[in-house]
C-alpha cells in the first residue's frame, strides 16, 4: 500500500511460527520462514487497520488463498493458506506500526 516501507526482514530455512487464531491456542506452522515488518512513515492520512487487512484478504485471494481466517474485528490480522506451484505456503498480514 502506498506510504508503507518494509522496516524488517527476517528468513529462516526452517522455522515456526503461530498464527493467530480467533480461539487459543494459536496454530503452529513448521517450515521456511519469511517474516517481513511494514511501518507507515506519516500516520496522516493512513488507511484504516480494516483498509490494510481487505486490501491484503484482496491480494491473497488473487494469488488462489484458501482457508482464510481474519479477526471479528476485521481490522487487525488475516491468515490465509496459498498453494503456489504445488509448494504450501501459510500467510499472516497484521496491522502495521509506526516507524517513529
Amino acid at each position: 500500500m502506498p506510504g508503507y516501507s518494509i522496516s524488517a526482514c527476517k528468513i529462516e530455512e526452517f522455522g515456526r511460527y503461530e498464527f493467530f487464531t480467533l480461539k487459543p491456542p494459536r496454530f503452529p506452522v513448521e517450515g521456511r520462514f519469511t517474516f517481513i515488518t511494514y511501518a507507515v512513515a506519516d500516520r496522516k492520512g493512513e488507511p484504516s487497520g480494516l483498509a490494510v487487512v481487505r486490501n491484503y484478504e484482496a491480494a491473497l485471494r488473487k494469488v488462489g488463498a484458501s482457508d482464510l481466517h481474519t479477526d471479528t474485528n476485521g481490522s487487525w490480522w488475516v491468515n490465509a493458506r496459498v498453494v503456489k506451484d504445488g509448494k504450501d505456503c501459510a500467510s499472516s498480514r497484521r496491522r502495521p506500526c509506526s516507524s517513529t
